[in-house]
């Protein structure tokens, strides 16, 4: 077996392991995915509902299921888009925001064990490597 192709299933046991890991801070309304779709639409101000199904490559109606969802639990809002109003903007609320830093707090206090297994010159390396393959 290849360098490259030991380093792959080295990355998806570990990525595996870790949303294991993230998923013990599910409750009953918001896991590790929705948790990570609630971010990237937090991140991304004014997302309409194509550009939440383009975020994680769903159709549109998941994302309309998974807004709906949202809504309900009071993470997200639609707000009428002024630019088109044949689209609605969707926003993450108060609640929502404050359901991430907590759900984040979690997930940092699972996963920081792992990481102090590793020298600050290897954590720093890992984090150049980690932005250089999902920041776009």
């Amino acid at each position: 077996m290849n360098k490259l192709n030991k380093t792959t299933i080295a990355f998806l046991k570990a990525t595996t392991e870790l949303r294991a890991i993230l998923n013990q801070t599910k409750n009953n309304d918001l896991s590790f995915s929705n948790m990570s779709l609630l971010m990237i639409i937090l991140e991304h101000q004014n997302a309409t509902l194509s550009d939440v199904a383009g975020f994680v490559n769903i159709t549109n109606a998941s994302a309309s299921s998974f807004v709906q969802k949202m809504k309900e639990s009071g993470y997200l809002e639609k707000k009428e888009n002024i630019l088109d109003k044949r689209s609605v903007i969707i926003q993450v609320t108060k609640l929502g925001k404050e359901k991430i830093k907590e759900k984040q707090k979690k997930a940092v206090e699972l996963i920081a064990p792992f990481f102090k297994k590793l020298s600050k010159k290897e954590l720093k390396n890992l984090f150049l490597i980690l932005s250089k393959l999902f920041n776009k």
